[in-house]
């Protein structure tokens, strides 16, 4: 059974308010990671920036 099939299970036994706190969770995972992500790029940028070099964002 792959990953995929238990996850469909999982969900298809879940109740809606587990699903919403498993939500969240995620969010404030993804929100975490996203200002990690963030925090990264401008200490890249700063050390550029002290060597003459520019970073492009993509």
């Amino acid at each position: 059974m792959s990953m995929d099939e238990n996850l469909k299970k999982e969900i298809q036994a879940s109740s809606p308010e587990k699903l919403a706190k498993v939500t969240d969770a995620e969010k404030k995972k993804i929100e975490e990671e996203k200002k990690k992500r963030a925090e990264e790029l401008a200490k890249i940028k700063a050390a550029a920036a002290k060597q003459g070099l520019k970073v492009d964002e993509e």
